[in-house]
């Protein structure tokens, strides 16, 4: 937390809410969260948002078979990946929010699994 407090210059308290009321007690941000990413970047080909009970992620690009992350992600974590080829999968779809180029994709049915394809825009 004092990572992203000393890129974002916010207090800790201003932190997610869902932190303190945790049923296992950790804090529901990581690292990997981004507090700047509230609103969907249009530059940004992939956002994931955890809005949802802990769910398995794993994002690739496809042409070299790179695993960019493949694990379990908590409820709060943000996910920004920058490459405009990808594939994502996710064992519950219905725990993530995702926005490709900034467009929120349609949400996914909850408990099921759910893939996305980022490809270049054109």
């Amino acid at each position: 937390m004092a990572l992203v407090n000393a890129v974002t210059g916010s207090p800790d308290k201003q932190g997610p809410s869902s932190a303190a009321s945790s049923p296992s007690g950790q804090s529901a941000s990581s690292p990997t969260a981004s507090p700047t990413a509230q609103a969907p970047s249009a530059s940004v080909p992939l956002l994931i948002k955890v809005t949802g009970p802990a769910t398995t992620v794993i994002v690739r690009v496809p042409d070299t078979g790179r695993v960019l992350t493949q694990g379990v992600h908590n409820t709060g974590e943000v996910l920004q990946f920058k490459e405009n080829t990808l594939d994502v999968v996710a064992t519950n779809g219905g725990s993530l929010q995702v926005a490709i180029y900034g467009k929120l994709q349609p949400a996914k049915p909850a408990n099921q699994r759910a893939t996305w394809f980022v490809r270049p825009k054109g």
